[in-house]
């Protein structure tokens, strides 16, 4: 990531990016990373619009729970008719 570079990265031209690293019990490592794209939406003004938008609100909740998957075999077979965490 270039930060602040002319020629950008991967994801283009980033104005900010956020990085942790986390190493498990096991010893491995775990990246996690926020990266604000230039020309993105104003965090502010995102924040403004997510407050205001009940229905915008629904898609991003359902877009996180599509992405986010977690499972213990034993809890997700007997869970299977459970109503989603976030609605």
């Amino acid at each position: 990531m270039k930060v602040g570079s002319r020629d950008g990265g991967i994801f283009g031209l980033c104005d900010v990016y956020f990085e942790m690293i986390e190493v498990s019990k096991q010893g491995a490592l775990h990246f996690y990373y926020l990266i604000w794209i230039t020309g993105n939406v104003d965090i502010r003004k995102l924040q403004e619009y997510i407050i205001s938008n009940d229905e915008f609100i629904v898609s991003v909740i359902k877009y996180i729970e599509d992405l986010m998957k977690q499972s213990l075999t034993a809890v997700d077979e007997v869970d299977v008719a459970r109503p989603p965490l976030l609605e």
